[in-house]
């Protein structure tokens, strides 16, 4: 204070800190990764997301965690991703694969692998268009799976991925791989993997959204949502930037200019440093201006600014290729491109690297801050462009893949200063490049900009080559699964080969356009149900001349067309034509014929033809086999296995449903894993094992998910609906069918609605619903049919109303005629759903050959819950038939078996109508046994356990795919059931009484 008692104007010079703010205590996130790495230590794979504005913290905070994990994880792995630098797996190799072969840990490699760091050895790529279907992952990203998983088997690690949002696509690729992989880990295997990522969410692209979103509902998946420091942590880090002496007015003045921003925060206060806007009271600095005015939008670019002002000239030539180049850049390059040499180079860049705003290690320099690079980019703006030219120069001298990919990307974002001739060919060699690591996005993109600069020459582009160059790029966005570059460059190869001048040239060329296009106009642009245009194909095929290959596209030409037919349900063409192209197609077209293969198998599927499906699928294996490719097996395997459910083989479609679950889930085939394991399910229901129904069902639906795949949703809301019936859990069947069938028909909602109705006791409702059902089912069997035509079945004898069963039994008798034994819609086997109609019917005699003969297919292949069934409806049959009680104790010998074997599986809805016909055949009330202590219900006991396990309610209901109301009404009728009044009652009921543990089949 001055001797009048005013603040000293006077405060002397204050200097703060130019450097990354430091870090300060974040203690309930280093809590939460804290958990989540001892979590990883216990051998449970981990991800979590961290999410944030730029300057909060992200970064800082992960690098403290690396730090204070080491004691606890021996290896922590730093990806960074970096701007503009969409090198393809770029952050793998550097901070992954090439630390462990410098530790000699990488001695023989996977190929891919190899490829990826030896890219100086790898033969160029230029692959053309396949027929066969686009793989999901690229064996590049497999392996790179498969590392990290053999790194875990050796000991516990953690990979922490910096700057998600600038991820190359195949990086991006990877970690979904890598994060599907982990979860999938099944529970008995350790897998001690931890990936923990951040993410800016200002500058979150869409793709980086949809990432998080995906697997964040997985449940090895958490988001850390990264705020503001609180005030007293801010004071903390005032004080740490060199303001030792801060008042609380000042602390408070910069946290509400900064919002707790520890980057914006440091800015405030050089704002008011340069504003001259401190002065000090009692020893004590105080800020003269409100918070309102640091414009913070403006203070951290001029901060930045004046840095960048103070360095000389002669340091800013130097930086500003550095800024072009992208993080890290390397000394030696940067000195080439300044014509200096390395030692020239680091005195100038001396200053810059003093003061904190350049990192170093001798070898390599990064900037300290994103928004310093970006300024100084800004400020080189006048020479970008010739700066990109020269470093893409540059660049193109060296032989690795990220040199040449890294040289393709300057020379496009130099602009129209680059020679075309120059952006062609390094665009060309970038794509070769890509296309070899398998690296479909990054593949595609140079094709398309090689194309681009093709068609932008003043000479006239040879038609062949720029067609070509049309041809690669489509096929690349074909492998990359991207719909519409791929039609249009398609497209445009066809334009280009169909000119006047050029319609006697490039036959081959044309037809693979005009087969390509039709084929993804087929899969991406017709609806279901309608026929595809086939005029174009038409046109092309009348003018093709007998060339050699001509019989190829022939036949290729014909399998398109009988996937056009199957597609708009026309199943006598579509047989027609893939019967041609069969006949037609030389014996080494594996990769034809297994689309006409597959064709053929799914129109007999579809027409309920089982035992003619399976004879194509089979066929289609054979081909899949000598094409050696693991895709089309796990294809041709998920359509054999629903053939064999259908044919009731079911120990048979077990077996090679297991088999293709198995090779599914290393290639990433999320759709036919779930078919797969959706026919599992279809089997586990008909033997009564409906415990293991729900958790292969939970298990597909988030395969079914990923792959985006309605169909297995379909049949899997089928299955799961109908064994949540036979347990009486009505508010879970109406679960189901709210939860696992918003992508399906409403046809299917409804057929399960009818049972609900009729527990509701609107049994009217029902009723009529079903007499409209029956009016509309088809006049020949269809899989869609079937599962109606069963369920209705079921239904007209749980209400006792025999008019309802005329149309379906129509429809499965023919069905049984060509071989089907199990409804795929509705799990049940055919032979018994004849004999119930039958017995429904009056025709005695006719219902216990059906039945008999269910009971000996149940037999066969152990399927307790239809052997069940089928005695009770035995029984049933006999009883009505029997008029002078000569078989009475047949009957009651059946009824029996019936009512014990349903109690034994859980079926309650049915075992309530057997205990009845028990209780009347021998004259006694029904007597049920509890199958679990306290009256429990099989829904009730995994409730029960999820509670014990410590999940929330909300947890419960996520986990049994059942909704957050009815989980609540689960708990509460479990504690009253076992007279608890806490979840802490309940968890020592479950331990005492053996109830913990979660069997595989705990029905």
């Amino acid at each position: 204070m001055s001797p009048n008692g005013r603040p000293d104007s006077r405060t002397g010079p204050v200097e703060l800190l130019h450097t990354a703010p430091p870090f300060v205590d974040r203690g309930r996130e280093l809590a939460l990764l804290a958990a989540e790495a001892a979590a990883v230590s216990r051998g449970e794979p981990r991800l979590v997301f961290v999410r944030g504005e730029e300057g909060i913290g992200k970064t800082r905070l992960l690098r403290e965690f690396a730090d204070r994990s080491a004691a606890l994880l021996p290896r922590v792995f730093t990806l960074r991703c970096a701007e503009n630098r969409a090198v393809p797996f770029l952050p793998v190799v550097d901070g992954l694969v090439r630390p462990l072969v410098a530790e000699g840990r990488l001695e023989e490699p996977e190929a891919p692998i190899s490829r990826l760091i030896e890219g100086e050895s790898l033969p160029s790529s230029d692959r053309a268009t396949s027929a066969g279907a686009a793989v999901e992952q690229s064996s590049t990203e497999r392996a790179l799976v498969r590392l990290v998983q053999q790194l875990a088997a050796e000991e516990p690690l953690i990979l922490v991925v910096e700057d998600l949002q600038w991820a190359d696509t195949e990086t991006t690729n990877w970690l979904r791989a890598l994060g599907y992989a982990l979860a999938d880990a099944p529970r008995q295997t350790s897998m001690p993997v931890g990936v923990v990522a951040t993410v800016c969410t200002p500058t979150e692209p869409p793709h980086i959204s949809a990432l998080v979103e995906e697997l964040r509902r997985e449940t090895i998946c958490s988001v850390i949502d990264l705020d503001g420091l609180d005030v007293l942590d801010a004071g903390e880090l005032v004080r740490a930037l060199g303001l030792g002496r801060a008042s609380q007015q000042l602390v408070d003045t910069l946290y509400e200019a900064s919002r707790g921003s520890p980057l914006l925060l440091q800015a405030a206060a050089r704002s008011l440093v340069s504003l001259d806007a401190l002065s000090e009271v009692g020893g004590r600095l105080v800020a003269t201006v409100p918070s309102g005015a640091l414009s913070l939008a403006q203070s951290l670019p001029r901060a930045v600014a004046r840095d960048l002002e103070a360095l000389e000239p002669s340091t800013m030539d130097v930086l500003a290729p550095a800024a072009l180049v992208g993080d890290p850049v390397e000394a030696t390059l940067l000195a080439r491109l300044c014509s200096l040499s390395p030692s020239e180079g680091a005195t100038r860049l001396a200053e810059p690297v003093s003061s904190g705003m350049l990192l170093t290690d001798g070898t390599n320099y990064r900037f300290a801050q994103h928004h310093v690079r970006r300024a100084v980019a800004e400020r080189a703006a006048a020479t970008r462009g010739q700066s990109h030219l020269a470093i893409a120069r540059e660049l193109a001298r060296g032989s690795a893949d990220a040199d040449a990919i890294g040289a393709a990307q300057h020379i496009l974002d130099a602009g129209s200063l680059a020679p075309g001739d120059d952006v062609l060919e390094l665009c060309l060699h970038a794509a070769r490049r890509a296309g070899a690591l398998e690296a479909w996005a990054t593949e595609a993109r140079f094709y398309a900009a090689a194309a681009r600069a093709m068609e932008a020459r003043d000479e006239m582009p040879d038609v062949a080559e720029l067609a070509s160059l049309h041809r690669s790029a489509a096929s690349a966005y074909y492998r990359n699964q991207d719909v519409g570059p791929r039609i249009e460059h398609w497209r445009r190869a066809l334009e280009l080969v169909s000119a006047p001048d050029q319609l006697d040239a490039h036959h081959q060329l044309r037809g693979e356009a005009v087969l390509e296009l039709a084929r993804a106009r087929l899969a991406h642009e017709t609806p279901f149900g309608q026929l595809l245009e086939l005029a174009p194909l038409d046109d092309w095929e009348a003018g093709l001349p007998e060339i050699e290959d001509s019989r190829r596209l022939r036949v290729r030409a014909a399998a398109v067309r009988s996937q056009a037919f199957f597609h708009a349900g026309r199943g006598r063409e579509a047989e027609e034509w893939a019967q041609r192209a069969l006949d037609d197609a030389g014996p080494g077209e594996d990769d034809i014929l297994i689309q006409v293969c597959m064709s053929l198998g799914l129109a007999r599927l579809f027409a309920a033809d089982d035992a003619g499906a399976l004879e194509w699928f089979d066929r289609e294996a054979e081909h899949a086999e000598r094409l050696d490719d693991d895709s089309h097996r796990v294809r041709a395997g998920s359509r054999r296995t629903l053939a064999l459910y259908g044919l009731g083989r079911l120990a048979d479609a077990e077996a090679e449903a297991g088999r293709v679950a198995a090779l599914a889930a290393t290639q990433g085939e999320w759709a036919d894993h779930a078919l797969a394991l959706a026919a599992q399910a279809g089997v586990a229901a008909l033997r009564g094992r409906l415990g293991r129904v729900e958790r292969l069902g939970r298990e597909a639906l988030v395969l079914a998910q990923r792959a985006q795949y309605g169909t297995a949703n379909e049949v899997l809301m089928g299955i799961v609906a109908s064994a949540r019936i036979w347990r009486g859990e009505w508010d879970d069947v109406e679960d189901a069918i709210e939860l696992w069938n918003r992508e399906s028909g409403a046809a299917r909602r409804r057929i399960h609605g009818w049972f609900v109705s009729v527990a509701r006791g609107r049994i009217d409702e029902a009723k009529q619903a079903a007499e409209r059902a029956a009016e509309r089912l088809p006049p020949v069997p269809t899989a869609e049919g079937l599962g109606a035509a069963a369920a209705l079945i079921d239904l007209a004898a749980t209400l006792d109303q025999p008019e309802l069963v005329e149309r379906p039994y129509e429809l499965l008798l023919a069905a049984d005629g060509r071989g089907k034994a199990v409804a795929m819609g509705w799990p049940a086997l055919v032979p018994r759903l004849l004999g119930t109609a039958e017995r429904l019917l009056g025709r005695h005699e006719d219902a216990e050959g059906h039945l008999s003969a269910a009971m000996q297919v149940a037999e066969r292949e152990q399927a307790h819950g239809e052997l069940a069934v089928a005695a009770l409806e035995l029984a049933r049959a006999i009883a009505a038939g029997d008029s002078g009680n000569a078989r009475g104790d047949e009957v009651r010998m059946l009824a029996r078996r019936a009512a014990a074997l349903l109690h034994e599986v859980g079926m309650e809805q049915r075992a309530a109508d057997a205990d009845g016909l028990v209780a009347r055949l021998e004259t006694r009330s029904p007597g049920r046994r509890a199958r679990y202590p306290g009256g429990l219900s099989p829904r009730e006991v995994e409730v029960l356990r999820a509670l014990t396990r410590g999940l929330t309610n909300d947890q419960i209901a996520q986990s049994l795919v059942i909704s957050p109301a009815t989980a609540r009404r689960h708990v509460s009728n479990i504690y009253l059931k076992l007279e608890v009044t806490n979840r802490a009652g309940a968890a020592r009921f479950c331990v005492e009484h053996g109830l913990a543990d979660d069997e595989e089949d705990a029905d």
